[in-house]
This record gives structure tokens, C-alpha cells and sequence, in this order.
């Protein structure tokens, strides 16, 4: 996307610097005077490259919102009056496109005639073109550089462990803050996909024991742990204890809202802390709440041009970077809030606690057949209980499972889960001898 409107791959178009930003490596195709541009990469979708939705469009067809062609490519422009794609760009466009087409289906073919995929050593592939290598790093490391301030927390004097879980992340954290008197020691730090010793690669208490061990070892400050593709965050504190993923969010939230002192909208999905919602109350910003999952964050996000959505994985997304989840820069933030307030991640939760008044959290999982699930769904139709746990049910919610509102801002949710067999049952409550009892008596009612 250059000014000539010449197809040049790693470029967005900045509307408020009036600029073209170079972006990964994304085909991109476009004429930012005319104001179209055509993403080609059906993982992003097109919808990433804008803040806000555009009119997309296609030749000889009328321009409307969010509309996905079966090629996975989509066209973004910024001018109503734009409503044909010139014919010389879209035939390069659909080039492109079935030169891609023909070879996926070379593939398939050759794979289904042998019954097997062919194999080909990898220097002989890079030799004829077949495998491109990218290295993300220099044009992520640069982006991140101008959302935090590194040389201050290079200058922190920070004690911190990083655990990458044998993942992507391994050596971002490393590098980002080298040079400086604050410490890094890594563990877990070589990528490998079998990912040794995990069921899964997540920054949950169950699978941070080396990190935990290490945080001792190193009198460390905190822990930092990233998952399998480092979208997710984790924290221990200096002792070794686990920051919750809603204490978490609620900390970078009230780091964006106190610290930095940004405003704007705050999304958060309605498995997560009603700490937030309290914080928003607060700082007087609106807070937003969506289903489970960063398609339904991500949208609402871009929508609403929010600070900060969140989700009670430990996935979270900040204003100016993508609407995604990004573990890394999750970290960073963490990290600058630990600085700039001269606290621990203990003392960081206390002062939040401060704040909002105290928020305990736990869940469990529940493994499910198919044909429990089913009778599962039919089971949560028809509950409907007075009380939980001594607290009475103000509401009953049934937008994403099923969700029970009880008195001093606690809540119980009962949700099956979309991607796994498992049913899971959530709980915030004011007072910590509270979740016990509460998930237990949720429990009761599934008759699980």
C-alpha cells in the first residue's frame, strides 16, 4: 500500500497521521488517496487494518459492513462514494488468489493419490522457494517500544522470573528489557511443541511449580508466565503466589485508569471480575460485557475504541496494539505498574482491594460426554434457585450459560464449554470462606 497505489506487501493506513505504518506480513493491496485496500490473509480478515468498520466491497456489488468473500479475502474503503475496485487491481487480486488455490490443490491431490503427505528435507524446501522464513521480532519489539516506556523499566532495578512454558514468548521479555538494572531469569526458555510435563501449556497455579520454585530461588519480585503462543499471562507474586486471572485484569485496568491515566471503554467477558465494572464506576468510564471469547471481545473493542477488554483466561488487549490477546505486553504493563507504584504484586492486589473492596475467585471443571452435555442443557433451563450460599439470586442471566447474581456483587456461572468436554462452574464472592460453598451448592443444583 504505497503512494503510487502500487501492491506492496506490510503496510497499514494511519487515519489520524494520515500515513502508511508498515504491518507484518500481510498481503496488502490498496490506493490510500483513492481510500480502498484489500487485505489478503483470511486469519485477520481484513477487519484489523481499521479501528473502526469499513465499507466493504466488490465489484458490482453494493458496499455494506462485514462482508466476507469465499476466496477469504476482503476489501476495506474509507470512501462512500468508492463503489468499484479497479479492473486491473482486482485481476491481480484474483491472480493471486487461485495461484494460491492451485497449489493448496496440488497438494491435497498428491496427498490423497499417495494416502500420505510428501516429506522434503528442509534446507532442499528453502533451497526451491518453498519455505519462507519471517522473523517477527524487530517490527514487534519497535511497536512495543513506543507503548511502554522500556528504558524506565530497564532502570526499575526489577527482580523478575519469566517462564515461556516451552512457547513462542521465549526470549521476548529477555531482550525487550536487557541492558538495565533490572534482572531476568528465564525458565522453560527453549520452544518445544510437545511442551514436557504440561497437559497444556497455561499460565494456571497447576503448571507453575518451576516457575515458582525459580521465583524462591531468585527472590524474585514476581513471576511472569506466558502460554504455548504467549497470548496469555500469569503472575505469581514475590512469595510464589498466584495473581489471579481476574486480580490481573483488574490490576492493568486500574494501571491504564490510575497510573496512565487513559479513558475510554473497558470490555470485559461476562466470566470475568466485577471489579471492573466497579473501577469504571470509579474512574467514570463505561464498562461492556460480552460473551466468552476474543470474537466477541475483539469486535466490541474496535467498536468502542476501549483502553483495555479482558477475559478470565488471562488473555488481554490494550488500545493501540491489536485487539487480540498479547501475554507479552500484558507482561510489560504489569511490570511498569509494579514500577511506577514501587509495590509488589501482593501489595499491588491489597491497594486494589483498597479500591474496590475484596473479590475472591475460583472455578472448577467438570469433564462432560456428549450425551451428559445434552442432558446438561436441558438441566440448566429449568434452574432457578432463591439462594446460593445464604445469598440471595437478584438476577438469573442466561446470555452465555447461565449465570446467577446474588447480593454484595458476588455471582456464580454455570457455563459448558465451546471448544472442550467440560462443564465449568465460576465464582466471585466478597469473602474468601465464601467460594467453597458456593461452587459446591452450584454444583448440587447440576446434580454432577
Amino acid at each position: 500500500l504505497n503512494a503510487k497505489g502500487v501492491p506492496a506487501p506490510g503496510a497499514t493506513w494511519n487515519r489520524k497521521q494520515r500515513k502508511c505504518n508498515g504491518w507484518s506480513r500481510s498481503a496488502i493491496y490498496g490506493d490510500q488517496k483513492r481510500g480502498f485496500g484489500i487485505l489478503l490473509n483470511p486469519l485477520y480478515r481484513g477487519q484489523i487494518v481499521w479501528n473502526r468498520p469499513r465499507r466493504l466491497i466488490h465489484p458490482g456489488t453494493k458496499a455494506r459492513k462485514h462482508m466476507p468473500r469465499p476466496e477469504s479475502e476482503w476489501i476495506v474503503t474509507e470512501a462512500p462514494e468508492l463503489r468499484i475496485v479497479p479492473d486491473e487491481l482486482w485481476r491481480r487480486v484474483q491472480a493471486r488468489l487461485a495461484e494460491t488455490r492451485n497449489k493448496s490443490d496440488a497438494i491435497r491431490e498428491g496427498i490423497a493419490r499417495s494416502g500420505r503427505a510428501p516429506r522434503l528435507p528442509l534446507a532442499e524446501a528453502k533451497a526451491k522457494g518453498l519455505v519462507e522464513t519471517f522473523d517477527p521480532r524487530p517490527e514487534y519489539m519497535a511497536h512495543v517500544s513506543e507503548l511502554v516506556e522500556l528504558g524506565s523499566l530497564r532502570a526499575a532495578g526489577l527482580r523478575v522470573v519469566v517462564d515461556s512454558m516451552h512457547g513462542a514468548g521465549a526470549g521476548y521479555l529477555r531482550r525487550l528489557l536487557a541492558g538495565g538494572k533490572t534482572r531476568i531469569w528465564e525458565v522453560r526458555s527453549a520452544r518445544n511443541p510437545a511442551f514436557p510435563g504440561m497437559h497444556n501449556p497455561e499460565p494456571i497455579p497447576r503448571n507453575l511449580s518451576p516457575l515458582r520454585r525459580a521465583v524462591r530461588r531468585h527472590r524474585a519480585q514476581v513471576g511472569l508466565a506466558t502460554d504455548g503462543d504467549a497470548d496469555r499471562l500469569g503472575v505469581l507474586d514475590g512469595e510464589g503466589r498466584f495473581v489471579n486471572q481476574l486480580q490481573t485484569f483488574a490490576l492493568l485496568t486500574y494501571y491504564l485508569l490510575e497510573v496512565r491515566g487513559l479513558r475510554g471503554p473497558i470490555i470485559k467477558s461476562l466470566t470475568t471480575t466485577g471489579m471492573v465494572p466497579r473501577l469504571g464506576e470509579l474512574y467514570g468510564v463505561p464498562v461492556h460485557e460480552t460473551a466468552v471469547g476474543f470474537k466477541h471481545l475483539g469486535p466490541k473493542m474496535r467498536e468502542t475504541d476501549a483502553i483495555i477488554a479482558g477475559e478470565e483466561s488471562g488473555g488481554y488487549a490494550f488500545r493501540g496494539h491489536l485487539p487480540e490477546r498479547d501475554g507479552i505486553l500484558s507482561g510489560l504493563y504489569f511490570l511498569d505498574l509494579m514500577a511506577r507504584r514501587r509495590k509488589g504484586a501482593a501489595d499491588l492486589v491489597a491497594e486494589l482491594f483498597d479500591k474496590v473492596g475484596p473479590h475472591y475467585y475460583d472455578r472448577v471443571d467438570i469433564e462432560m460426554s456428549p450425551q451428559e452435555r445434552t442432558r446438561m442443557e436441558s438441566r440448566l433451563e429449568g434452574l432457578r434457585p432463591k439462594s446460593i450460599a445464604g445469598m440471595k439470586v437478584t438476577a438469573i442471566d442466561r446470555t452465555d450459560g447461565l449465570r446467577f447474581r446474588l447480593d454484595d456483587g458476588a455471582w456464580a456461572l454455570i457455563r459448558l464449554s465451546g471448544t472442550e468436554p467440560l462443564m465449568r462452574i465460576y465464582t466471585e464472592v466478597p469473602r474468601e470462606e465464601l467460594v467453597a460453598k458456593v461452587l459446591s451448592e452450584v454444583r448440587e443444583l447440576t446434580g454432577v
